[in-house]
């Protein structure tokens, strides 16, 4: 199990748009920080195997928050590739906002999924 908090406003996955020069990612430098507040926690190796990722967004209030799916979506696209090979690998999640906080930040936990049969 890998537990880690990254501070901050949680972030959201903004669409690639399209520039003069091609396709580009408008979150890029959003995940260069986030990944870089993460890499003490990062494993030797991606995972190769079944993942569950529980997040939890902490917000200060309700106002102007984004949608909890963006959210998701920006953390597993930072992460994809340094904390596990695919995102395929991923088969559970849960997230939750949170309000009332003081600090904001994302909470990260990804644990394996043991054989449950």
């Amino acid at each position: 199990m890998i537990k880690f908090s990254v501070p901050g406003k949680p972030k959201t996955l903004k669409r690639h748009r399209d520039g003069k020069h091609g396709k580009y990612d408008p979150s890029a430098g959003d995940k260069v920080v986030f990944v870089s507040q993460c890499n003490q926690y990062r494993p030797k190796e991606p995972f190769d195997f079944p993942l569950h990722v529980y997040l939890q967004f902490h917000f200060k209030n309700r106002q102007h928050e984004p949608d909890i799916d963006n959210c998701i979506k920006f953390v597993f696209d930072a992460l994809n590739k340094l904390f596990w090979k695919d995102d395929r690998f991923i088969e559970r999640v849960t997230a939750v906002k949170c309000f009332g906080a003081t600090e904001p930040r994302t909470e990260v936990v990804i644990m394996e999924i043991k054989n449950e049969n």
